[in-house]
Order: structure tokens, then C-alpha cells, then sequence
């Protein structure tokens, strides 16, 4: 877990739950074009990733993470994520029965990997996509 704090204010601007370099990663199509903006402001004012990057939580599950997340999105509501938007929700390519599944199989108690594994897909790269599915 990470978060972007604008070390002007103290705002938490960003958080999110990355891997290896996501927290440090803030150029091209890493970030959100106004995200990109304070952050190339802040950079002209002399301030580096250093003075921005705070990790926060390291070593837990995705699944921990992602609930993680979730609640210091809710508590803090940063600008540059999209949960703090409440008429956000993860855009479905799904059709209406594929979701069903997914909402279904969470009721009998399959968790997003085996859900994952179940409906076809890779329990390690679709996780997320289905607990997305189970919780917008």
C-alpha cells in the first residue's frame, strides 16, 4: 500500500496498493492527466517522489490489500482516485450473465480466485477483475 501526499498541504492526493515500483512510477500513462499535473507542479516547486511517496502497508494479500484500500479511500477520500467519485463504478464488459455467476458463486463462498478459475480465467491475473465484479 502507498499514498501520494502533497507535501505542500498534507493532502493525500493518491492511494493505491502496487507492486515492486508502482508507488514511484509518475510519468506517461502511469497516472490520471490532473494526477500528472500536480505532480509535474510540485516537481517544478523542488519537490521529488521522495517528498510525495509514503508506503504504507507492505507483505499483505491482495485480498487484504484491496479491502485495505477500499477503506482509506472511503475515510480520506483522495482527488485522484476514482472511489472518492460516489457515481463511480468499475466500467463491466461483462455481459448480465457472466455477473451473475460471479455474484452468485461469491454467495456460496468462492473467493475471487477460485471464482476466477471457475468461470475459465487465470485465478492470478482475474482475481481482481472479480472481486471488482462482487463489490461495485
Amino acid at each position: 500500500m502507498y499514498q501520494h501526499t502533497d507535501p505542500e498541504t498534507g493532502e493525500i492526493l493518491y492511494i493505491g496498493m502496487g507492486s515492486y515500483e508502482r508507488a514511484w512510477l509518475c510519468r506517461g500513462s502511469n497516472r490520471k492527466k490532473n494526477h500528472q499535473e500536480r505532480l509535474n507542479e510540485l516537481f517544478a516547486l523542488g519537490y521529488t517522489m521522495q517528498d510525495i511517496v509514503s508506503i504504507t502497508a507492505s507483505y499483505l494479500s491482495k485480498e487484504a490489500a484491496l479491502n485495505l484500500e477500499l477503506s482509506k479511500i472511503e475515510k480520506f477520500k483522495p482527488k485522484f482516485n476514482n472511489h472518492s467519485n460516489p457515481n463511480w463504478k468499475y466500467p463491466s464488459k461483462f455481459s448480465d450473465e457472466v455477473l451473475t455467476m460471479v455474484k452468485a458463486l461469491k454467495e456460496m463462498g468462492y473467493g475471487p480466485q477460485n471464482t476466477a478459475f471457475l468461470m475459465g480465467g487465470d485465478k492470478n491475473k482475474n482475481a481482481m477483475t472479480v472481486w471488482r465484479i462482487v463489490n461495485e
